[in-house]
């Protein structure tokens, strides 16, 4: 994916890269600060990412630290996107999920309707 990325976006520096399988922490926290990077690019899947961004931010020297899941794919041009038309009107998980109904069932069909109902259930509180 990241040789896909580089043909892709010849004036991307890639400074290096580690399998989100097989490693400790602290090996490759080591590694991204020896690189210095500017931008850290964390793709272990949700919310795998976003736990280990947030455990080790601290200790990671860069500008910023992105979490991008399957979006690294969609960049180098190995992942389709849904149609401009489903994102506009905010409904590109309909396609993930009509593409992939097992992965993606849990997620949206019950977890949309469940963080809506979350989110209502906070504002009637707060208001009512």
């Amino acid at each position: 994916t990241l040789g896909k990325i580089a043909l892709k976006h010849p004036r991307l520096r890639i400074t290096g890269y580690h399998s989100g399988y097989g490693f400790t922490d602290e090996d490759v926290i080591s590694v991204i600060n020896e690189s210095k990077p500017d931008i850290l690019i964390v793709g272990l899947g949700f919310p795998k990412q976003e736990k280990w961004i947030l455990k080790h931010l601290s200790k990671i020297d860069c500008k910023a630290v992105i979490a991008v899941g399957d979006g690294i794919k969609v960049f180098a041009g190995t992942k389709i996107r849904g149609p401009k038309f489903m994102r506009t009107i905010g409904m590109e998980w309909f396609i993930r999920l009509l593409s992939n109904p097992f992965r993606y069932f849990k997620r949206y069909v019950i977890g949309n309707p469940l963080f809506l109902y979350r989110i209502i259930k906070l504002k009637i509180r707060k208001f009512g």
